[in-house]
């Protein structure tokens, strides 16, 4: 083992290319807690693609908030400007905190959560509107404009590494206008730095990670912006990464120690081009893969962090690929965009699925082997309003996206270690004549879902704003837009073959969605420092076909294929600057219609379930959050953030062959309190040295993980802690930095699944507990 950790340092070392400035800044407002970056002023981006750290002092110390600069909009907006709900987590908070992946990103954001099944199928909850397992997602993941969403069957979610991000933007209420059926109720969107023309630098960092009662995890990561021409007209801005993912489940069975340890690599690269003065023309490359030898669930909800019924290991490994070709030619008054995209997504998994007592102890006798893979090309052509001195703002343009999903989930039987007669009688002890039916039928697999399916989206959108003196601006927006999924779903199998199908079950056909997706908003500034808006918007989620083996026993018609469903979102909001701009205080109050949900509905057999549309919810809270630089504390900046909302069914409806949640049902995955803060202080050491740390603070409520599976998750605090010591009078100007994570080292859980009672009688569960307190030393640094 220690040999092993001293192949992966040396492995981290070798990363190490250069380094880039940093700048430590929170959500509204740059912190001191860094070094090199200059405060930026009101309405320019605090997040620099380089960082230019020989240009200032570490020790500078902002006086006043700063403005940041978003293009969620797709153009160029500072946030308090929007009237909307974006919270920015900028490139310098991102490297101060050591971001890792999606969990690192939402704890700074309330109002957003995440929950992982232990495989890799993350679902995302913005404003309490959450997908239902095996329903499509609610919540987009976009990398630059490129959507990493499969818009149907999701079976792989990326997580993609934010290391030298220019922010990381995460966008509240329906994003149909601009990102279609990509976004229904929000996005998470990752935009990565850009190559500079004319200036050679990069950063780096290194870290070491231990985990209480885990495995230690190893990595580092660097960046290097390279000029490659003396006319200043081309660039390269490479990336990478590679880092051990710990593990923290014991699987007792196996005797093995942190069964669901692995590793993350991954990098990229970006190409600019700058012809002649109005063209530019950007080429980017970008892969990551994540592999872990065990899907990390434990079988307690007591805060045992053990799995002490699974025979097997639950490998898996997830893998992206992009490439995109932006081309942007300037006309003056305004900006002709190409964005030509392509991502492909490959998951490779093994469920291991024998956890239930039978006879004689447990044993190897059914898993689930799933390999996806989904493709998506996409195509956007906008135009982009680009005259400071118009009152008109505005961007208008088509899209087209193809999307193709292939995969094969197996659910089988019996074990190579096994002869046929043993599995045989294994069989008939977790169900009557089961072991006999799967012989007699030639030891099939007891599922086989084989699918094929496309996905198209055609679309032509706008959104214009116009200025009305007196400080009021109007705006309008809408996307018409077609689509369509469809293709087959084959399933087969002993289940099939004795409901009575020995071909097979087909499914095939399309579902044709389209309409007009509109918003809205209203919005006046009062002043340079406040803002009132309000605004209406639409979103909206594909349909598509049934891909599992729903209604096989069930005397009541299953229907082949669920419809898209719709929100509608109102909101009322307030952004705002005190105190000669050291205090922000911005708060929203919104309301979400969603229509016809996507909801997983248990059948009688009690074998199968499906998609349907059914009901209606209503989601509704409240959104605060402000800043503060205390001018008689220098080097103190304060953050803090709470919501409330309550996500409600208002329609009865049934979940499963005879139930009926009733009207008022609260929908899952959707917390009512969300709170954080942090405090971060800096103070100067002599003119090159500082020293700094912050505390925050995070908590999230109670809530169940399904309709039908009321399991509770969440409902704790986490407090994460850090110590940093930095200089600007040694090369890469390094700053060295101890943080601690889960401080109190709280066992909260974050996806419960119990399934019913197995032949001993006791109910078995699928936990996923958040990481462990953990101590991660890092160094980070620039030239």
């Amino acid at each position: 083992m220690k040999r092993m950790a001293q192949q992966q340092l040396y492995r981290s070392l070798a990363l190490v290319l250069a380094g880039a400035g940093l700048g430590i800044q929170g959500l509204h407002a740059q912190d001191t807690s860094s070094p090199p970056s200059s405060a930026s002023s009101p309405g320019t981006s605090s997040a620099s693609t380089s960082g230019s750290p020989k240009a200032t002092n570490p020790t500078t110390k902002p006086t006043e908030l700063q403005a940041v600069v978003v293009t969620a909009t797709k153009r160029e907006e500072s946030v308090e400007k929007i009237p909307a709900t974006i919270n920015a987590i900028t490139a310098d908070d991102l490297d101060k905190r050591g971001t890792q992946n999606i969990n690192d990103i939402v704890k700074l954001v309330p109002g957003i959560s995440v929950t992982s099944a232990g495989n890799g199928d993350q679902r995302i909850t913005v404003r309490g509107i959450s997908s239902e397992a095996n329903t499509n997602p609610t919540t987009g993941l976009l990398f630059d404009d490129l959507s990493l969403t499969d818009y149907y069957a999701p079976r792989l979610s990326v997580d993609p590494n934010p290391f030298d991000m220019q922010d990381v933007e995460v966008l509240k209420g329906p994003q149909g206008t601009l990102y279609g059926a990509a976004a229904l109720n929000g996005a998470v969107r990752y935009v990565p730095n850009q190559p500079e023309f004319g200036q050679w630098g990069g950063k780096y960092y290194l870290q070491y990670g231990a985990v209480d009662g885990g495995s230690n995890a190893f990595g580092g990561g660097a960046a290097l912006n390279l000029p490659l021409d003396k006319s200043n007209r081309l660039a390269l801005r490479v990336v990478a990464y590679d880092q051990a993912l710990p593990g923290y489940i014991d699987n007792t069975q196996l005797n093995r120690k942190d069964s669901e340890r692995g590793r993350q690599t991954g990098g990229r690269a970006i190409l600019a081009w700058k012809p002649i003065d109005p063209l530019n023309i950007q080429l980017m490359f970008a892969n990551q893969e994540n592999k872990r030898d065990d899907d990390g669930l434990a079988d307690n909800r007591n805060g045992d962090l053990v799995n002490s019924v699974s025979p097997r290991l639950s490998p898996n490994s997830q893998r992206f690929n992009l490439a995109s070709l932006k081309v942007d030619y300037d006309f003056g008054k305004f900006k002709l965009i190409s964005e030509s995209g392509y991502v492909r997504k490959d998951l490779d998994q093994v469920n291991e699925g024998s956890n239930a007592v039978v006879a004689g102890g447990i044993y190897p006798i059914a898993n689930t082997i799933d390999q996806s893979r989904s493709s998506t090309a996409s195509q956007e052509i906008r135009l982009v309003s680009n005259n400071p001195d118009s009152p008109w703002n505005w961007v208008a343009g088509i899209y087209g996206m193809r999307q193709q999903i292939r995969g094969e989930d197996v659910l089988a039987l019996g074990s190579p270690s096994l002869p046929v007669p043993t599995t045989v009688g294994l069989l008939n002890q977790v169900l009557p004549d089961l072991g006999n039916a799967w012989y007699l039928f030639g030891q099939p697999d007891y599922v086989n879902i084989q699918m094929n399916i496309k996905v198209r989206e055609e679309a032509a959108f706008f959104d214009v704003s116009r200025d009305l003196g007196d400080g009021f601006n109007f705006g309008l927006g809408g996307r018409f837009y077609r689509a369509f999924s469809g293709g087959w779903v084959n399933n087969t199998g002993l289940l099939v073959d004795i409901s009575g199908h020995p071909q097979g079950l087909l499914n095939q056909g399309t579902v044709h969605n389209d309409g007009f997706n509109p918003k809205a908003a209203l919005s006046w500034n009062i002043n340079d420092n406040a803002m009132l808006y309000t605004s209406v918007s639409k979103g909206y989620r594909v349909g598509g076909l049934q891909w599992g083996t729903a209604g096989l026993f069930s005397v009541a018609p299953v229907p082949n294929q669920f419809k898209t469903d719709t929100i509608w979102n109102y909101e009322f909001g307030l952004r705002s600057q005190w105190l000669d701009r050291t205090l922000s205080f911005d708060a929203t109050a919104f309301y979400e219609n969603w229509k016809n949900p996507q909801v997983l509905v248990f059948v009688a057999d009690g074998l199968s379930s499906y998609i349907d549309n059914v009901g209606r919810v209503v989601s509704k809270g409240v959104e605060l959050s402000s800043a503060y630089l205390p001018r008689s504390v220098p080097g103190l900046s304060v953050h803090l953030s709470a919501t409330y909302d309550s996500a409600r069914t208002k329609q009865p409806f049934e979940v499963s062959t005879g139930q009926i949640e009733p009207s008022g049902t609260p929908w899952p995955l959707s917390p009512k309190w969300q709170t954080a803060a942090t405090a971060d202080y800096q103070h100067s050491l002599g003119s090159s040295w500082y020293i700094g740390g912050y505390l925050s603070q995070a908590f999230i409520g109670r809530t169940s993980y399904g309709i039908n599976q009321p399991d509770s998750i969440y409902g704790y605090s986490e407090y994460d802690a850090q110590i940093r010591l930095g200089t600007s009078s040694l090369p890469t100007y390094p700053e060295f930095s101890l943080t601690v994570t889960n401080l109190t080292n709280k066992h909260g859980i974050t996806s419960s699944y119990s399934g019913f009672a197995d032949v001993g009688g006791v109910p078995w569960h699928d936990v996923n507990y958040m990481q462990p307190r953990t101590f991660m030393l890092r160094v980070t640094g620039s030239f």
